[in-house]
């Protein structure tokens, strides 16, 4: 199945150098992925460079006609590079949102079942 989807994830934390270098490779290598839906690069976010501060940059993000069966693929194949709790959020045509998200090795596919708002202050 396709539709269109936008990212509202910006980067996903990886747990060494070495992994954001081959979650870059993962997704850079994959023909229905890039160049046309998604393109990444790796960073490092702290100077001087610390390898627990590596990502992996969305440089560039094409949801339209995605198809979330060969999106699954690359998110599993990510698992062993991801950081516990990095996550990509998604918003679909209709306004739904979801997220994948790791942990423990693990791809999960969560969904939003409730949103709670408090009051932080008056103004």
């Amino acid at each position: 199945m396709c539709y269109s989807v936008e990212l509202e994830t910006k980067f996903i934390p990886c747990k060494s150098a070495s992994c954001a270098m081959a979650a870059e490779a993962v997704v850079e290598t994959n023909p229905w992925c890039c160049p046309a839906r998604l393109r990444v690069f790796a960073a490092c976010y702290s100077n001087p460079p610390s390898d627990d501060s590596w990502v992996l940059v969305l440089d560039h993000f094409d949801g339209s006609d995605w198809s979330a069966e060969r999106a699954d693929e690359i998110w599993r194949a990510l698992a062993p590079m991801v950081k516990d709790d990095a996550e990509l959020i998604f918003r679909d045509e209709d306004n739904v949102r979801w997220r994948i998200r790791w942990f423990a090795g693990a791809t999960l596919e969560e969904l939003v079942s409730r949103i709670e708002w408090r009051t932080v202050r008056e103004l």
